[in-house]
């Protein structure tokens, strides 16, 4: 609850900042049930016979991708555009929901903070998974599960050494939990430290 409210404060601020968004035609917070009063009341439940699911694709030579896995799967099956380019706030909450079933209020908090990381001159509207690709802001960071550390050259592709150290967490499951995560995200920090010496972890 103390998450959520904390996420609240942020998306409220940020709904307010970008005006421009309500203007996108056909396509605006209202089209997709959000306002400032019900920001955190939570679309309905992904349908879990959607197509898109089964329909991946990988990104063609014009596409641009994410730091973030979570991100490039849903553009990679269609949940969000397959391009990369081009996302508003509108189209995350709706591919996020259907996707990975995000409630509003974070996907606003972190969509919010993607649109900062744009370099094009209209930010209030829309930024590119590329975008996302800066040390430590928003979304990349050192001890990642799956990306090696800006350090080392390469933050941006899925390096197997470091998803071989989560993995040896979950021998034996099916499913996650908080603490196997914990232990693993432990373990990933306390290895970037040990072999960094540029380490940082936290918001910059």
């Amino acid at each position: 609850m103390r998450f959520t409210v904390a996420l609240a404060s942020v998306a409220l601020p940020l709904i307010s900042a970008y005006p421009a968004l309500e203007r996108d035609l056909g396509d605006t917070l209202s089209d997709v049930g959000i306002d400032v009063q019900g920001l955190l009341t939570s679309l309905t439940h992904p349908n879990p016979n959607d197509p898109r699911f089964t329909q991946f694709q990988k990104p063609g030579p014009n596409d641009v991708r994410s730091p973030c896995p979570g991100l490039n799967a849903l553009a990679n099956h269609g949940f969000i555009p397959r391009n990369g380019k081009d996302m508003t706030l509108p189209i995350l909450i709706k591919g996020l929901k259907a996707g990975m079933n995000m409630a509003p209020d974070f996907t606003i908090a972190i969509g919010g903070v993607g649109l900062l990381s744009s370099d094009s001159p209209d930010t209030a509207r829309s930024f590119d998974l590329n975008d996302l690709d800066q040390h430590n802001f928003p979304i990349e960071h050192d001890a990642s599960l799956s990306r090696q550390d800006a350090y080392f050259g390469n933050d941006y592709s899925f390096y197997q050494p470091n998803w071989d150290m989560v993995l040896k967490y979950y021998q034996g499951k099916t499913v996650t939990d908080i603490p196997t995560a914990s232990h693993a995200q432990r373990n990933r920090v306390a290895n970037s430290r040990a072999i960094n010496p540029e380490f940082v972890y936290g918001p910059r």
